[in-house]
């Protein structure tokens, strides 16, 4: 597996392999870009770096089977909770017999550098596709995951990039295994827009929390690739398109409904591509739909934070002027902290929020609050490579006397 680790001003850190067409390296964006895209967004401290730690680039030759070494099909019904149509082809069993009979036409390479997943109607009036997961062969907790893609357009085709909990395998009931989802499209949003959303306990399906994104006039999701991603750290979800230095949504516990749980903390997840058809959302195909409906995925990536995220901030406040925090220290090596404070729950670190930076230990000690008041912390480490995603919050009350 490659692996890579790459930092620019703003954080990007996408190193594009050479096995795939040539394009400028985001390592070396211009000063000039650089200023910028800084004067219109709030940034932390200190650039955002990344480590590869997964990638499929799909270099294969035409009808290349996906990787077994990183790919599983899933269950041929396993979208029946959803009422789709299609069965998932691929599995052993069920799922390379009878109308899966065929289940190497429903995901392969196309020998362009392209993995395609394609949704078929057979002359019996059944629909086959394919749903590939990294179960058993992957999974991560937080960190950055991404994929290129274009997307078939069609009444009734719900194409979708996801990931669940892994302990939805040892007993864990979805939704409470969590759910994330970095892009899915149905017809009623047109082609020019996607959702991403989170699904857990009160929140899920019709109910989940969700924000749609609509790319900039005139591109489709079917005329061009485009990268879906998500950055995932402790107490917070960030959605993106195209561009990790600006997610699009940024989800916290604070999204929750009252009644709803956060799954999103300190378990593994694995990754999901499908292309259903039909189903409760997008509805039925008909006459007009393509047949194939090819999904093409460019390259699937996951990334480490570089240096490790620092887990489990706490705070106390002894008394009504200092308030105490420690966490437990980052995985790299040497790395120093920032520290950063809000009166705002679940807010987001950037540099107006800044309290401390390279703090050597795992601790900290803020001298610098009122009486009677609320705040709310997050930590990041920082080392020569960069700046880490977030810890989760922590909320401190300091007595009124």
């Amino acid at each position: 597996m490659n692996q890579a680790s790459c930092t620019t001003p703003l954080g990007v850190g996408n190193v594009r392999w050479l096995a795939k067409f040539t394009r400028v390296a985001e390592c070396s964006l211009p000063f000039v870009m650089m200023m910028f895209l800084l004067m219109g967004v709030a940034r932390r401290a200190t650039a955002q770096s990344w480590t590869a730690i997964f990638d499929d680039e799909f270099n294969g030759t035409a009808g290349t089977l996906p990787d077994p070494n990183n790919w599983s099909y899933d269950s041929p019904t396993a979208g029946s909770s959803n009422n789709e149509l299609e069965i998932y082809c691929g599995q052993a069993g069920a799922g390379q017999t009878g109308d899966c009979s065929n289940w190497q036409q429903n995901a392969y390479e196309d020998g362009n550098g392209h993995l395609v997943i394609a949704a078929k109607l057979l002359p019996d009036g059944q629909w086959t596709s394919a749903r590939l997961l990294t179960h058993g062969h992957f999974t991560f907790t937080y960190g950055r995951a991404e994929a290129s893609m274009e997307l078939p357009q069609g009444t009734g085709l719900w194409p979708a990039f996801w990931m669940l909990g892994d302990n939805i395998f040892s007993g864990t009931n979805w939704p409470y295994c969590g759910e994330e989802d970095m892009m899915e499209n149905v017809p009623q949003m047109g082609p020019s827009t996607i959702q991403s959303s989170l699904n857990g306990p009160g929140y899920n399906g019709g109910s989940s929390i969700n924000k749609q994104y609509t790319l900039p006039s005139p591109e489709q999701v079917n005329t061009g690739f485009h990268t879906y991603g998500v950055l995932w750290s402790p107490d917070l979800v960030q959605y993106y398109v195209d561009d990790p230095t600006h997610p699009f949504a940024q989800f916290t516990p604070g999204n929750m409904p009252k009644s709803g749980t956060w799954e999103f903390n300190g378990h593994p997840f694995f990754l999901i591509m499908n292309l259903a058809v039909g189903g409760s959302w997008p509805g039925a195909p008909n006459a007009a739909t393509p047949n194939p409906a090819n999904m093409y995925i460019d390259y699937v990536r996951v990334y480490s934070s570089n240096p490790a995220i620092p887990l489990n901030l706490s705070g106390t406040a002894p008394s009504k002027n200092v308030v105490d925090l420690s966490w437990n220290a980052s995985a790299t090596s040497g790395a120093t902290y920032n520290v950063y404070r809000s009166t705002t729950d679940w807010f987001i670190p950037s540099a107006s929020t800044l309290l401390a930076q390279q703090v050597s230990n795992t601790s900290y000690t803020d001298a610098g609050v009122n009486a009677g008041k609320t705040y709310y912390y997050r930590v990041t480490a920082v080392s020569s490579a960069g700046e880490s995603l977030p810890s989760n919050q922590a909320a401190a009350t300091t007595p009124h006397h």
